[in-house]
């Protein structure tokens, strides 16, 4: 009877760990393994769930509504990260390369991403005087919080800083999208075992990029510079060839509805360019049945007037 007994303590000690590691691992996910690559002596720090600073960041972000969010920041703890500024340059882009190691052995890459080409403008500074929440710039020894989902992110930020334009319509709307987060962040921390976040690159305002730049983004920040101004200089020649307004835009229009493109890290400066130049020529359209021939191409003269921030990666530079 005794050796009975003994046996079913061992039993049921051993269904307890059990059942109490299952309980563990899905209220907190963070059993998955973390791994950080970042660029601290370029001043970018990523601040991990790990990291005993991170829960004192997002106390910092969720203490207007700290119960009502905190809930879904658990759920997506491995999945999280802020990103601090330790140097004295604004950061103007950057790009964050996410592999979630699944338990049948695969790897799942995703990217995120906040960019400002033209804070590189030195003529033209809009961060100056203003306050950008939830993006680019990140000040010096400031932190932005990143998460896998961008969604996230942007919730968490409106929470905090657009309370006074928030309805309960759109409160509830928010709670139902990031209800739906949670279990999908729950649901894909059963299955990853590890997850790796790395700063692929970013760039300051002096115009210099670091990091090694799998995503092309000095790429695609070169091509949104390089449309920019050959869309002034289209519009420059025709001026200074006084040819009329209506042949100018068919041309600009020509360009706005020319075929799509879809980016990807494969892109060159080229492709990029013929990317933004579609965007760049939507702009001006814009703005011309807005306000006019004239303030059109006012606009593009004074663009093409900038002056920006030589482009270099910091190899280059040093």
């Amino acid at each position: 009877m005794k050796k009975f007994v003994l046996i079913a303590i061992i039993v049921i000690i051993g269904l307890c760990l059990t059942f109490g590691f299952t309980y563990h691992r899905s209220q907190h996910p963070l059993n998955i393994q973390l791994n950080i690559k970042d660029l601290p002596e370029d001043g970018l720090i990523l601040v991990s769930p790990s990291d005993l600073a991170f829960d004192a960041e997002v106390t910092s972000l969720v203490n207007e509504n700290p119960t009502d969010l905190m809930r879904f920041i658990d759920a997506a703890k491995p999945f999280c990260v802020f990103i601090k500024n330790t140097g004295t340059r604004e950061i103007a882009g950057y790009r964050l390369k996410w592999e979630l190691l699944k338990d049948d052995g695969k790897v799942v890459t995703s990217w995120s991403s906040s960019s400002a080409p033209d804070l590189l403008s030195r003529d033209e500074q809009p961060s100056h005087g203003m306050t950008m929440h939830g993006s680019v710039p990140i000040r010096p020894a400031n932190t932005l919080f990143v998460s896998l989902e961008s969604v996230m992110a942007d919730f968490l930020y409106s929470s905090k800083y657009g309370r006074a334009n928030q309805t309960e319509e759109t409160l509830k709307k928010r709670d139902s999208i990031m209800s739906q987060l949670n279990l999908m962040n729950q649901e894909k921390a059963q299955s990853v075992i590890g997850v790796t976040v790395m700063v692929d690159c970013a760039y300051f305002e002096d115009g210099t990029f670091v990091g090694p730049d799998s995503g092309g983004l000095f790429a695609e920040t070169k091509g949104y510079i390089d449309a920019q101004r050959d869309l002034g200089q289209l519009v420059k020649q025709h001026v200074q060839g006084k040819k009329s307004s209506s042949e100018l835009f068919n041309k600009i229009k020509s360009i706005a509805d020319g075929p799509e493109a879809i980016l990807d890290s494969s892109l060159a400066t080229r492709e990029y360019k013929n990317f933004f130049m579609k965007i760049h020529a939507r702009n001006l359209i814009r703005i011309r049945d807005k306000n006019g021939d004239s303030s059109a191409i006012e606009y593009t003269q004074r663009l093409l007037r900038r002056t920006w921030a030589k482009l270099q990666k910091k190899a280059e530079r040093n």
